[in-house]
């Protein structure tokens, strides 16, 4: 009776037996986190070697009280409270582990993504791998199936460099209706997979001009 709400929107059973690695519990990251377990995703991996810091909490799913905590650590508690999913939390930065199932970036630059994809290029086992940018009042998503030849060059077209990247000021960094409605996508981009529709390559969301691109065109 948990999911009757959504059970013809996202199967249970495909959502129970899915396996997804978060790669950064900040931000969107643990929000995402939440979205996921309270769909119903069975199994989730979270890496993530910081703690939870007071300039963190008004745009992260962390309390009060979790303040000094690891971020993984305090994000599966929460969890627990909250869901059925099975949480296995890593408080390491992700450093070419063994990974499975879905595989999420949830990352402040450009470096950790880069060293991501290296240990995913080519893995046909991997199903899909998503990769979150955010910068301020925008956000980004992109898709990719490791192992498709086209897919694969489309995407490593996006590895910029950290040099390329844009730096906002760290007062002007992120604020938590931009987190949300990237963490929304990214769910939205999981049932998408599970129920077997295609998954766009490229979300990009901007609140300052409330513009919703998907591949390049604006979302009806």
């Amino acid at each position: 009776m948990r999911y009757l709400r959504q059970q013809d929107l996202c199967p249970p059973e495909a959502l129970q037996s899915l396996s997804v690695t978060m790669i950064g519990c900040g931000a969107v990251g643990s929000f995402t986190a939440l979205a996921l377990a309270k769909m119903g995703v069975g199994a989730l991996t979270l890496y993530d070697p910081d703690t939870v810091e007071e300039h963190n909490l008004p745009v992260q799913f962390f309390a009060n009280m979790d303040l000094g905590k690891p971020k993984v650590t305090a994000l599966a508690t929460q969890l627990a409270s909250m869901t059925e999913a099975r949480v296995r939390a890593i408080p390491e930065a992700y450093e070419g582990q063994a990974l499975d199932g879905v595989v999420i970036s949830a990352l402040d630059s450009m470096t950790a993504p880069r060293r991501t994809w290296r240990g995913l290029s080519g893995r046909r086992d991997i199903p899909l791998y998503i990769d979150a940018r955010k910068g301020a009042m925008v956000g980004q998503v992109l898709t990719v199936r490791p192992g498709g030849p086209i897919e694969e060059l489309a995407y490593r077209r996006t590895l910029h460099s950290q040099s390329e990247a844009l730096e906002e000021p760290c007062t002007a960094r992120a604020v938590v209706f931009t987190v949300l409605g990237l963490s929304a996508i990214i769910a939205g981009l999981i049932r998408t997979h599970i129920v077997g529709e295609t998954v766009p390559r490229e979300v990009l969301q901007d609140f300052r001009l409330g513009v919703l691109m998907v591949d390049g065109r604006a979302a009806a």
